[in-house]
């Protein structure tokens, strides 16, 4: 069931942003997956593709205004300016101990879940 609406999935992974744009392309939305970085959204790019989704790579660091400026841009050329679901999912996982988190790991964890807001 294909639809003109389009997800964009800010923080795209290969957990749970990955899950929300298979299931956003499955419910025939068009996807828009942004992450820093291009190599981990190839494949998830691919596997939407390959059922039958539309899906559409922008990279940008969420706390580079300059960077989301330029991602949203390709993605409003690539399907317009109409975005119907935008998720953030930005996320910056470190396993390590409580005791061993330093104050600029939570100030940048901070910034980057108040960047959400806006």
């Amino acid at each position: 069931m294909k639809t003109d609406k389009v997800a964009v999935i800010l923080g795209t992974g290969p957990g749970l942003g990955r899950a929300l744009a298979q299931k956003f392309s499955n419910e025939g939305y068009k996807i828009a997956i942004v992450s820093r970085t291009k190599r981990k959204l190839v494949k998830i790019q691919k596997d939407i593709e390959s059922s039958g989704g539309e899906a559409f790579i922008a990279t940008a660091d969420v706390t580079n205004e300059e960077e989301i400026k330029v991602a949203y841009n390709k993605i409003f050329e690539k399907f317009g300016k109409k975005i119907d679901v935008l998720v953030y999912n930005a996320g910056d996982f470190k396993k390590q101990s409580i005791l061993k988190i330093n104050p600029d790991d939570l100030k940048n964890r901070g910034i980057l879940i108040a960047l959400a807001l806006f």
